[in-house]
Order: structure tokens, then sequence, then C-alpha cells
């Protein structure tokens, strides 16, 4: 029995008026024989908890894990008179990695690892004449890093009694709210063999003023990543809960008990194989204008022509392109290659060789007296590309290898039942090397564009003035910014999300079916004939597809900015430190790191929204670390006899720390009325809500004071769900409400003991968080539960740790 009132989805029925109502079970139990026969046998190899309590009461046990490495190095260096110097260098290394099993193999899926890689690198000097050196340098990097499954998980598609599946391996079950996900990937097998060839050439001169450094390098990286897929099968409340009040109604284990997927995908095993390389040519000059004053010019051009599959495996959607399957409208699939049905080419975008490959610096340092040194740098260089292409990710591969996807068109009506077997769009005959342009129609797809080869550009500008302190201390302030423009992002070019702008007040009626009395009463159009689906998904751009990924957009950017003091001290008198401190701002329109695994925009339509600072911003630090040998004991400047009181009690005492000090992270809220709620996203997991003009987002308890068994850290009166349809107006992350600060004392005390004339015994105790200090974690930021919003259930450090050493050297 299951709590919330769930519903029997096989009797949906539209009345009259156009309400969908389905009947709820009775008792709120489902029948024992309309139980998925696949959910059943999956949950069955689930063990039963063997520890009380309903929390952390199983232990698993399986054997014991075992990882060896094993590594060896070879080095070689030799002179040929005064003007030859040959190094080599030579090493291999092996790592096996084999997990304990804490579940039964067949849900070990993607746990057995290893890394096994050897180089070898040769670097040849010579003395062209007394002013000129040329260096050149060759390299090879070989690394093979395998991942994959014991054979039950290997071949538990069958064991469950999957229908057709596409791969062979154990599915992945996801449960968001409720459970998660199951043990492992999304495939069972997995090698990522790389090798990187490199050359370099440089040849450097010193004439007078002047020293002039030109030359250039070659990369070329070759990977082979053959993959075994499994399916990814996706459960929801809503498949059991009755539409119009899905937030409160239904399951996600009750879906799954009935095998009713709210989103499937079936991915067969396939190869990704890009092969790339990059060159670039430079020229520097460095000149000594004065005894004062040294200018540093340089420019550089860089290349990196647009990878290609070894096979040219890549499908790419065309969005001009008549899909003959969707009634000739717009958007049809094209594939790499050459020969009938390809487009005759191999790189999916040209490669770009515009002039703002250039990449120019200049950097100057004055010395302004005997104690001053000004310095300031300027530099504009350039990114890799992309790191996805050529087939690196399976959106990229259709036709090629079987990749296809099933979703609820309305978000609560199951596309199919798992028992039932995936619904494949074309027969098994047909999975590879079908060069149809129709075959990902109902499927998510992707594409390159036509600037995926343009590089993003990084400038960094520093300027500081260095200038020595009495005591031999060293005084730097100094500015450093970055911007960084035109990322490639993997997230933020989605081009077949739905126009909320637009469609958002047609309200539930983007639910309904295109072919219902509700939608043909305001005429909404049917995109082409034949067409099945919601009225959001007619009203797409792109209708007969569901996502299109770009996976090279270039709409992503960041900027940093910082002010920075240092004091530094090198070791002197008993006494060494560093002490820096940093003030800075860091804003971005990326929620996470760019490209692949970067977060989608919740809003495609609307890229200004998602302006905020950095989740890793930290506006102010504080950093400090420190040696002192305390002055006392032979040889010091107190109590400096050579007794044993002094000698071995008092003397040889010092102590060391790290010290960090630094303000709270960004901190953002979001709303649990995530899609299906708004249909027709890509991408989009949270959404964020709306902020309540006039009421503070941050409560009065103080970071000291806070207590986590009553208190609130954020003030969920704050914020509101936005209205139907709608997005909310709160920034992806607070600009004025920061979490807390995190300060930090690692300490150290060390004591020698001298043994006999050479010999000594050194003693140390090191206090990690020495303080005890509590460093509060990020708050819970669901609005939708207020029970929970604003409470800080975890920590960012541990508890003080304390440990003694010994060393004793003679």
């Amino acid at each position: 029995m299951l709590q919330g009132q769930i519903y029997d989805p096989t009797t949906q029925r539209t009345l009259a008026n156009g309400t969908i109502i389905r009947d709820p079970f009775p008792n709120n139990m489902i029948p024992k024989g309309m139980f998925s026969a696949t959910s059943g046998a999956f949950q069955s190899y689930y063990p039963e908890p063997n520890l009380p309590g309903i929390v952390n009461n199983f232990r698993g046990s399986g054997g014991k894990g075992s990882s060896i490495d094993k590594y060896w190095q070879i080095n070689w260096d030799q002179a040929f008179g005064t003007k030859d110097k040959l190094t080599v260098a030579y090493w291999q290394d092996s790592q096996p990695s084999i997990p304990a099993n804490v579940m039964p193999e067949i849900l070990d899926v993607s746990t057995f690892s290893g890394v096994y890689g050897h180089l070898a690198h040769i670097n040849w000097a010579h003395s062209l004449s007394p002013t000129m050196v040329n260096e050149l340098g060759i390299g090879y990097d070989r690394s093979v890093t395998p991942l994959y499954s014991p054979p039950a998980a290997k071949n538990g598609a069958a064991t469950i009694g999957m229908v057709n599946p596409t791969g062979t391996c154990t599915p992945s079950v996801q449960m968001p709210v409720y459970f998660g996900t199951t043990r492992g990937d999304a495939f069972c097998y997995q090698v990522e063999a790389d090798t990187n060839y490199s050359l370099f050439e440089t040849v450097s001169r010193g004439s007078g003023k002047h020293l002039t450094k030109f030359g250039g390098d070659f990369v070329r990286w070759d990977a082979n990543f053959p993959q075994m897929w499994n399916s990814v099968d996706t459960f929801l409340p809503s498949q059991t809960g009755l539409p119009g009040f899905l937030g409160k109604t239904g399951h996600q284990y009750a879906s799954f008990l009935l095998g009713a997927v709210d989103y499937s995908q079936a991915h067969g095993p396939d190869l990704s194989a890009p092969r790339s390389l990059q060159y670039g040519f430079f020229v520097q000059d460095e000149y000594k204008i004065t005894p004062k004053l040294t200018v540093t010019a340089g420019l550089r051009y860089d290349v990196q022509p647009f990878p290609v599959h070894i096979h040219d495996a890549v499908s790419l959607f065309c969005a001009t392109c008549p899909n003959p399957g969707a009634g000739n409208i717009p958007g049809a699939l094209t594939f790499l290659g050459f020969g009938p049905g390809t487009l005759n080419r191999r790189q999916a975008s040209p490669t770009y060789y515009g002039k703002t490959n250039f990449g120019p610096k200049i950097g100057f340092a004055y010395q302004l007296n005997r104690n001053t040194v000004i310095r300031g740098a300027w530099t504009l260089a350039y990114g890799p590309p992309n790191q996805t292409i050529a087939g690196f990710t399976e959106e990229y591969q259709q036709g090629y290898f079987p990749l296809f996807s099933s979703t609820s068109q309305d978000g609560f009506t199951p596309p199919f039942y798992w028992q039932n077997g995936f619904p494949y769009p074309v027969p098994k005959s047909k999975w590879y090397n079908n060069f149809d342009p129709t075959i990902a129609n109902g499927s998510n797809t992707g594409f390159f564009g036509l600037d995926a080869d343009k590089a993003p550009h990084v400038q960094n500008i520093h300027f500081g003035i260095q200038h020595l302190l009495p005591g031999n201390v060293l005084l730097e302030t100094a500015y450093n910014g970055v911007y960084v423009h035109g990322l490639i992002d993997a997230a933020h070019g989605p081009i077949n999300g739905l126009n909320y702008h637009q469609y958002g007040s047609l309200g539930n009626l983007l639910f309904a079916d295109i072919n219902s009395p509700a939608a043909r009463a305001v005429n909404i159009p049917i995109p082409y004939a034949g067409f099945q689906g919601t009225v959001a998904q007619a009203l797409r751009p792109f209708p007969q597809y569901q996502d299109i990924e770009n996976q090279s957009s270039v709409a992503s950017w960041s900027t940093y900015s910082a002010f920075q003091v240092t004091l530094k001290k090198e070791f002197s008198d008993g006494l060494s430190f560093l002490a820096g401190y940093t003030i800075e701002k860091q804003l971005t329109n990326v929620n996470s790191v760019p490209g692949f695994f970067a977060g989608s925009p919740q809003d495609a339509y609307n890229m200004r929204a998602e302006k905020a600072p950095a989740f890793t911003d930290i506006p102010q630090q504080l950093l400090f670390n420190y040696t002192y040998e305390l002055p006392v004991g032979p040889g010091k400047r107190f109590l400096n006899k050579n007794n044993v009181l002094n000698k071995h009690v008092l003397g040889g005492w010092r102590i060391a720390g790290y010290h960090t000090y630094q303000s709270g992270g960004a901190l953002g809220a979001y709303t649990a009325r995530t899609p299906p709620t708004l249909p027709g996203l890509w991408g989009v997991t949270l959404l964020r809500p709306d902020i309540v003009q006039g009421v503070p987002i941050r409560t009065s308890v103080s970071c000291g004071s806070f207590n986590p068994a009553t208190d609130r850290y954020l003030n969920v009166k704050a914020f509101a769900d936005p209205a139907p349809f709608q997005f909310g107006n709160a920034p992806r992350a607070f600009g004025n409400v920061r979490g807390c600060g995190l300060l930090n004392e690692n300490i150290s005390l060390f004591k020698s003991f001298p043994i006999k004339e050479k010999g000594k015994i050194d003693l140390g105790f090191d206090f990690f968080d020495a303080f005890n200090r509590h460093q509060w974690g990020s708050p819970a930021g669901d609005i939708d539960n207020p029970a929970g919003f604003g409470t800080i259930t975890s920590t960012a450090n541990g508890p003080r740790l304390i440990q003694a050493h010994i060393q004793i050297k003679w």
C-alpha cells in the first residue's frame, strides 16, 4: 500500500468537457495481477535489509576488492660534446581495480576499472652558435582505461526478461524523487583508449638587448571508445497520478510496479573514435630597452581543424532539409561520409582559419627604484573548440548505431509499458548504417553549428607592483582579470524547446492531444498529416523531434576580476610566511563548468536571465601559511647554553600552520515544479521560483550561533511558485546572499631531539581544524518542501583531527 492516492492509467478517458480522468485503485492497492513481470524480476535482486532500522539497514556481504599499482620508469641523459644534449624518458603504469560487491553482481554495472598506460618523450637541445639554441621535442602518450561489469550485469537484460533490448546490460532504472538511480552507469562496458602524439620546435637567439624565440608545435589526439549500453528507464508519479492533480497524486514506485514508463532511452553498442589535431606557430621577443625597463611582445597563430570520426560515423540534424517522414517539413537527419545518402564530407563543421586565430601578447617590467618593480601583461589566447565532437556522444551517431528515445507526450500517459518492450520506430535489420533521414523522428537528436570550430577567446590581464619591505618581506599588489567569451557549451543552444513567451498562455491546453476537440476548437495547427502528439509537441519548432541539442553553442561566457595583496618572506632568521588577501567577482551564464557537462538554462529564449555569480565565486579570501623556529636552545637567541634542559626539552621546537578564511559561496533556490509541468523543455531538471518583493531572503540567525536542529538559514516566505506555465524571476544564484564562510586552521608542532653528532629524532603533532570550527554546508533550496527549506544538514569539513608522527635521521 502506498501513501498518496494512485490511479490506474489503463482506465484513462476524456469526458465531453475535455477533462481527463482515471479510476483510482481500490483501497489504494495495485492488484498483483497487474504487476509488471520485468519490474518484479528486477527488484527481486535487491536483498532484504539485514540490519535494524529503516535507514542504513543493509551491510554488503560481497568479497574484498583489489587494486594493485605497478609503475616503472627509465631516464637517459646524454651530452655529446658541448653542443648537444639528449634526454630520453619512458615509463609504464598499470592500475587494475576491482571493487567489493556490495550488491548482487547483476546490479554492479560499470564497477570494474583500471588504468594502463605508457609514455615516451625525447628532447634534443643543439647549440647552433654561441647565441642560438635549437630545441626539439617528440612525445608519445598512450593510455587505456577500461570500465566493465561482471558477467551477471553484462547479461542482465535477458535475466530480468526484457523484451528485444538494444543492449545486453542490466538497465538503469531512475526514480528521481524517492529512489534515485540504480547502481552503475548507462553502459556496462567501455574502453577509453587515448593516443597522443606531440612535436615541438623552438629556436632561441640572444643578441644584445634582445632575446628572441620562434617555433611551432603539433599535437594529434586519437581516441577509441567502444561501448556497450543498457537502457535508461525513468518512472515518475505522474503515470499513476490524476491529470490536473499531478503534484498531489501518484507515486513513482507504483508506476514502476505497473511498468508504466515516463521516459526511456534504448541504446545499442557503438564506437566513438574521434581524430583531432592542432598546430600553431609563434614568435616572441624580449627587449631590454633600458636597464630598468624590459618589454616582451609575442604573436601566436593556432589552427584547430574540426575533428573527424575514423569511420565517418557521425549524423547531423539539418534544420533546412525536408523530412519525408513528416510531410517534408524542414528538419531531417544527414550523415557524414561518402557515397549515397551522405554529405560526401568528413567534417561536421568547416575548419576555422579566421583572423581571430592570432593571439597577441604584450608585457613589461619596470624597476621604479631599488626595491620596487612594476609589472603588467595582456594576452589573448584560444581554448579548444569542442570536447565532444566527431561522434563522442550518442546523439551524433544515429543511423550508424541504434539510439532511440520515447517519452510521455502529455506528461502522464505512458509511452509504453516496460514489460512490452521498447517501441522501436524501425526493425532491427535497419539499426546499423541506415542513412534514412527520418530515422530519428520522434527521438532526440543533435547537430554542430557552422561556428562549432570557432575557438573561445580568453583574455588575461595583469597589473602588479612589487615592493621589498624591511626584513626581506616582499609586498605585492595586483589586479588579475580573465575574460572568456564564446565558450563552447553543450547545453546553451537547444533549438527545439517550446517558447513559453509565445505559447505559455495556452495553459493546460498544451497537454491536450492535437486532435482533441479542445485543440481543434482554437485551430491549433497540425504540423503535418499523420502527426500524433500533444499541442505542446505540435508547437515546437521541429515537431517531428523531441530535443535537439546544439553540441557546440558559443553562447556562454565568464568574467573574473580580482584584486590581490600578498606578503611573502623567504626563510630567514627562523621564519618564513606567505599571506594573501583576495577580493574578487566572477560572473557567468553557465550554472556549472562549460562544455559537455554544463547545465541547461531555465529558458533558452531568455539567456540574459542566466547572468549571475558563479557558484565557485568567493568574494573574499585570506590565506596565511608560516613556519617559525622558536629562538630557544643551543645556537639560538634565548636559553642558548648547551645543557640537557635547553638541548633536549626547551630547544628544537618549530611551529607551522596553514590558515584559511573565506566568504561563503553563492546560493540559489528552486521549485520542485519541474517538467512535465512545463512540457517541451530540454535538459531542465529544476526551475527557479519567484522572489517575493520586500521579504528578506536571509533569516536573522548568524552562522556562529546557527542550530541545525531548529534554525533556518533562508526564509521560505521570500519565494513563491511562479504562475502556471511561467518561469520564475529568481536569479540562478543570489548576488547578495551567501552561505556561511569557511574558517579553518591547520597547525603543526615539531620537536627535534639530537642524537650524538649527526643523528636526530623529529617528533611531530598535526592539528587539522585545530579549533574544531563547524563549517556549515549549503542550505536546502526546494521551496516546495517548506519543512526542509533553508535547513542545513551537512558540514563542509570534518571534526578536528590530531595525528602524531616520528622520524629518525642519522
